[in-house]
């Protein structure tokens, strides 16, 4: 096949091979789309600008609501209004016109579910109980939205055929209209499902919102045009059967198919299946658009003979790249069993592609706003999970706040509030990307499951974290202002390093480090450091030191599997101690040293450093309690005088 001949303004072209088609690109290089060289200069690929609607993928609306809300009757009744072909499975997709199709996505109602469809949703549909108002899960959604990026959103009032008084109808319609203005978003329209005739809903309500949905602008987000992503319609295991014969726990081959979304894709790529792992694409092939618009379903079918000759050349000819908008056919090799096993088609499976960047593994430090409605502070340290790309996982982060002197030091809670700078492990992502937190993927855990959001922010490698500790010593020997410490230092060395550090008792006489001390008064021993002092100590006081010690962050991340977990079966990584406490009927095993502790002057004065001056007052207050009882003494005497001189004269 001579393509260097070819002109490069010529035409795709689709060339049958077996059962389906393959799409030809003539002339063109993949410079712009999602190729591994480019991800070294720049970790954001350019997104794919389509030039025409013919070319996009479906538009994918997400139906998100509280159980028995009516999602899976509302859908219904839209595909009985636009009357077209379905997918099989938990997506519908249909054809409006000759310019648009839609596919409809029914929402899980977990955790899980709704992480992956706040990343793949161009316009979400909330829909709302009129008897019962808005639920949690709702504003838990608006979260996810907010963080990966807010859509079109809609919202549609239910069971409003329950009210049997029209003036409540009235207020609780109004009432709803404007908290979803206020609470949702300023602008989005609102629909009312007042009734239902023959289990359906009434066909002027959804011929109105049909017609909205037809007729609406659908904004691109940049952060998914810039990578390729499947939503997949059809999931197939293609692992040979005498393979899983011999070994039913084997690894598996699948097959997973579906519209390419975001940008282009080479072929051999990197990319991250949604709650199972990173694996390279073993193969791509393209596939005949099962919903091809009728404007470009037979101009785009047609072959050109010159180029097919040999149907030999073509067999060997491997296509790099796939254009975004493309139905394509995945295969993936040694996949966990448990992904079939364990398959739920209530479930939509999300592929998104990953760079070179964001298959590493290291540090990230974000700017984390805890969530006001979350009533748990967070404790550095404690596991949380982490919604971020395509991935989610369970990290470590320790949580710092620079102070005034510039130092980074580790909070042991969250502030109640005010943002801090989170440092975890885990996947790395670029600077700017979003991230959502959540502390459990149980649908019983809390009210409200959305503890922060965050927006990963430039590593600083200079940046270190420290923390407050105490160290204590006790006096070996004590001359007057001077006093050898002991148990404070491990080595002379360290001693060194703390020079001129300062120090003080428990009654608050305050003092300095000043050297080792001599090996001919400590007997040879290491770690004991000679100290000045304001005023003499005492054999029985304790040393204090306070210093700033450096902090490592756990090198620990938790990948998240719900696709090998069973569809029944809540997945559980690390938890913290009071968790597992609570599960066992334990009590939480107390630490001393994580009691505040509170000192007392046993005198009661304001002044620290009183009982230090106490020996000298005692002698001054014996003096003054002398010199008055000398003065009592010699007014009693000439007291006693004077009356007997008095008896004297009386008596003469």
């Amino acid at each position: 096949m001579a393509s260097s001949s070819l002109n490069q303004q010529e035409e795709d072209t689709y060339v049958k091979h077996g059962l389906s088609y393959v799409k030809i690109y003539k002339n063109k290089k993949c410079d712009e789309g999602f190729t591994n060289d480019h991800h070294h200069n720049s970790p954001h690929p350019p997104s794919i600008h389509h030039t025409s609607e013919e070319e996009r993928p479906p538009y994918v609306i997400v139906v998100h609501g509280p159980p028995k809300v009516g999602k899976t009757l509302l859908i219904k009744c839209l595909e009985d209004h636009f009357s077209r072909r379905n997918v099989a499975g938990p997506s519908r997709c249909f054809l409006l016109g000759d310019k648009r199709r839609i596919q409809f996505v029914e929402c899980p109602n977990n955790v899980n579910g709704m992480i992956d469809a706040a990343k793949y949703a161009d316009a979400v549909m909330f829909l709302i109980d009129a008897g019962y108002g808005f639920e949690m899960e709702t504003f838990e959604f608006l979260e996810l939205l907010k963080v990966h990026g807010m859509p079109k959103v809609m919202g549609v009032l239910t069971y409003l055929d329950s009210f049997k008084n029209e003036d409540g109808l009235t207020k609780t319609r109004k009432r709803l209209l404007d908290q979803f203005q206020t609470n949702i978003h300023n602008g989005a329209k609102v629909f009312c499902l007042s009734g239902r005739h023959n289990a359906m809903y009434l066909e002027h309500e959804i011929s109105e919102l049909a017609s909205f949905i037809s007729t609406m602008e659908f904004h691109p987000l940049s952060w998914r045009s810039a990578r390729p992503y499947m939503l997949v319609d059809l999931f197939e295991d293609v692992t040979p059967l005498e393979k899983v014969q011999m070994d039913k726990e084997c690894p598996r081959d699948i097959m997973l198919e579906g519209y390419l979304r975001g940008c282009d894709i080479e072929n051999g790529s990197k990319v991250h299946i949604a709650g199972v792992g990173d694996f390279p694409l073993a193969s791509v092939t393209s596939l005949t658009d099962p919903f091809a618009l009728p404007s470009v379903d037979t101009n785009n079918l047609k072959t050109n003979t010159d180029e097919v000759s040999d149907f030999d050349e073509l067999s060997n000819m491997q296509i790099e790249c796939f254009r975004a908008g493309t139905y394509l056919r995945f295969e993936f090799h040694d996949v966990p069993f448990e992904m079939v096993k364990n398959h739920d088609p209530c479930q939509p499976i999300i592929v998104g592609g990953i760079t070179v960047e964001e298959a590493k593994v290291g540090y990230m430090q974000v700017k984390l706003e805890p969530h006001s409605w979350h009533m748990k502070l967070l404790k550095s340290k404690d596991p949380i999970i982490v919604s971020v790309g395509w991935r989610r996982y369970q990290t470590r982060p320790i949580y710092t706040l620079e102070d005034c002197h510039g130092r980074n030091r580790v909070l042991k809670y969250t502030l109640e509030d005010m943002p801090c700078l989170a440092t975890f492990w885990g996947p790395l992502a670029p600077a700017g990307t979003e991230l959502a937190v959540v502390q459990s993927l149980a649908d019983n855990k809390a009210a409200f499951r959305i503890l922060a959001k965050a927006s990963v922010q430039e590593f600083n490698h200079e940046m270190k974290m420290v923390k407050k500790r105490k160290r204590i010593g006790t006096p070996y020997k004590i001359f007057k202002k001077t006093a050898l410490i002991k148990d404070m230092f491990t080595s002379d060395l360290e001693i060194a390093n703390f020079k001129d550090a300062k120090i003080q008792t428990a009654r608050g006489i305050s003092g300095m480090v000043n050297k080792p001390a001599e090996k001919s008064l400590t007997r040879g021993l290491e770690g004991i450091a000679k100290c000045t002092f304001k005023h003499k100590i005492r054999k029985r006081d304790t040393i204090f030191m306070h210093v700033y010690e450096q902090v490592e962050v756990p090198r620990f991340f938790n990948p998240i599997m719900r696709g090998p977990e069973p569809p029944d079966r809540i997945w559980h990584g690390v938890v913290d101690t009071y968790e597992l406490t609570r599960a066992s009927d334990l009590c939480v095993p107390a630490n001393l040293e994580s009691y505040y502790k509170t000192h007392i002057n046993p005198f009661g004065t304001r002044d620290l450093e009183f009982y230090s001056r106490w020996p000298r007052l005692m002698v001054a207050l014996r003096r003054a309690t002398f010199g008055g009882r000398q003065a009592i003494y010699k007014r009693q005497i000439e007291a006693g005088r004077l009356h007997a001189m008095r008896d004297r004269e009386k008596g003469n």
